[in-house]
């Protein structure tokens, strides 16, 4: 269902690939999958990368031309979701757009606050205190593909299971900026009996992002962002 939605899209990719790490579902999968291959899925089997399967894999896929879209397996995307982040990327080709971001939030005294407290973004400003959520979609900039390339598996030590966490922290690094597409955060409707299940539960609910943040920033890092959240409000 979330395959079909993004290709009922105004905005048609020039491809979609899902990507397997599970041998026996990739040789078994249903006839519904079956039929979308026949319209142009591509379904490659990899590596368990964790939630990093969905766009490390495809890194040594793309052409020089090409732009990485990530999307999750559990969602249903509207009709405009992709057109809305190729409008923005050919707007400010050099940043990261997603639908739907958080703002990396300090306390009063300047300490980083768990994830979980972490501010909703009301904002289009570009900045690397924007932090996107890989949940309503990202579209990357080609500098950000190849930094990517470059790091290899180094998210498998700093945030094995919390890809949000990783590629935010190499952005920030490189001073690649996020920028939310609209001002108000997308939300879209999620697959049913989905809800609830698999990474929210480990990285929210038993604080496993703030393990993985507390791998993924240096000092340093955080100190840059703090000032980036200040020209933000």
């Amino acid at each position: 269902m979330t395959i079909e939605s993004i290709a009922r899209g105004r905005e048609r990719p020039g491809r979609i690939v899902l990507w397997l790490d599970d041998e026996n579902a990739w040789r078994d999968r249903p006839e519904s999958l079956r039929r979308l291959e026949k319209r142009g899925l591509e379904i490659r089997l990899t590596e368990n990368f964790g939630p990093h399967t969905k766009y490390y894999p495809a890194l040594d896929d793309l052409s020089i031309d090409d732009l990485l879209v990530t999307a999750d397996d559990d969602m249903l995307y509207p009709v405009s979701w992709l057109r809305g982040l190729v409008r923005a990327n050919r707007s400010e080709p050099q940043l990261i757009h997603c639908h739907r971001a958080h703002l990396v939030t300090f306390d009063e005294p300047g300490s980083l606050t768990p994830y979980e407290e972490w501010d909703e973004c009301w904002t289009r400003k570009g900045s690397i205190a924007v932090f996107a959520t890989g949940v309503s979609g990202v579209i990357y900039p080609r500098t950000m593909i190849d930094l990517l390339r470059a790091g290899e598996r180094r998210f498998l030590t700093s945030a094995p299971k919390a890809d949000d966490v990783y590629l935010h922290s190499v952005a920030a690094s490189n001073g690649i900026r996020v920028k939310q597409t609209k001002t108000a955060p997308e939300h879209y409707a999620m697959l049913p009996d989905s809800q609830g299940q698999g990474l929210y539960h480990d990285n929210v609910k038993a604080a496993g992002n703030d393990d993985q943040i507390r791998a993924s920033y240096s000092p340093d890092l955080l100190l840059k962002i703090k000032r980036a959240r200040g020209e933000i409000g």
